[in-house]
């Protein structure tokens, strides 16, 4: 009886091993899943983004050839370049900020080393209060491109792509954006923020451009 009982313990430990053996292996899945998935639309957005920065860059030449029409239309355009464009730039810091604390690239998998550590975002964005920091500077930026806008359609349009809560002196809506997200979470949620800067001001600059006469 006691052979047998040993016996049985023994199976029990064996199947409990080979239960956390299993886990891990679909935890370790689960995350290079997750990983690469972020990883993905992270990429199909930043080429989009390079797409649309040649798109607007054309835009711009466009009014500046034409700039002889309604020269208050193109110091309008000239400013929302200079917003969008600091705009873009702030994002991009927080981008390499990350990066960098991340480990920076691997050169083999060409993929942030910590891209699942989800510490990082969470000091930067949210402790430290950049994530709030960058919703202000993302509202100032709509205020702007609303201004410029003629239209009721295309200020509705912004309006969509606008569509998140406003921030407001004192709020943390960073904590429930980048609080406890890994790292190609939130690099892809400023790539994000990167193409929604684009798509408005692209169509910011169209609206213009329908306005010289």
């Amino acid at each position: 009886m006691k052979k047998c009982s040993s016996f049985v313990a023994f199976i029990a430990l064996v199947a409990l091993g080979c239960s956390l053996q299993s886990c891990e292996f679909i935890a370790g899945w689960l995350q290079h899943e997750i990983r690469d998935s972020f990883n993905k639309v992270n990429n199909g957005l930043g080429a989009y983004n390079d797409f649309q920065k040649s798109s607007t860059d054309s835009l711009y030449a466009m009014i500046a050839i034409h700039k002889a029409l309604n020269v208050e239309l193109y110091f309008s355009a000239l400013q929302v370049r200079e917003e969008c464009r600091g705009y873009r730039e702030y994002v991009d810091s927080l981008n390499a900020e990350i990066v960098s604390m991340a480990g920076g690239i691997d050169t083999e998998t060409n993929e942030v080393k910590k891209g699942m550590d989800i510490e990082i975002p969470t000091q930067l964005l949210v402790k430290d209060g950049k994530g709030d920091t960058l919703l202000l500077r993302r509202e100032e930026l709509k205020d702007v491109l609303l201004n410029a806008c003629s239209t009721d359609s295309a200020r509705q349009r912004l309006m969509f792509t606008f569509n998140d809560e406003t921030p407001g002196p004192g709020t943390r809506q960073s904590k429930k954006i980048f609080n406890n997200v890994p790292v190609v979470a939130a690099l892809t949620i400023l790539t994000a923020y990167k193409n929604d800067c684009l798509n408005c001001e692209k169509e910011v600059l169209k609206d213009i451009i329908g306005r010289l006469k």
